[in-house]
């Protein structure tokens, strides 16, 4: 038990991994959010793709605990996105593969 410490003091601290500061790319994470806001499921798709998916869903997390203080919130987004990204992955590769062949034969 860490004692003569407040909470803001715990919270604030630098080695928590709950911070913004420890988003690879805030920008792009919250770009690929709004996306996901307005719909656009094939772009957010393709962007999550690119970015990496694992360190995506990791500043996702990130992400949704500084901008969203309910769990229900975080939850239910962090799902969804996860969700909709499952159904557009396959349409992904499928376009990476197409766009590998054009180019393999000059098209």
């Amino acid at each position: 038990m860490i004692k003569n410490k407040r909470i803001s003091d715990l919270i604030s601290d630098s080695s928590s991994p709950l911070k913004l500061s420890k988003i690879k790319d805030y920008s792009k994470v919250n770009e690929i959010f709004k996306a996901y806001l307005k719909e656009h499921y094939n772009y957010m798709a393709k962007e999550i793709f690119y970015y990496s998916d694992f360190w995506f869903f990791h500043d996702l997390t990130l992400y949704l605990h500084v901008n969203f203080k309910t769990d229900a919130y975080r939850d239910f987004f962090f799902r969804d996105i996860n969700e909709m990204y499952e159904e557009k992955l396959e349409d992904v590769l499928y376009l990476k593969q197409i766009k590998k062949l054009k180019k393999q034969y000059g098209l």
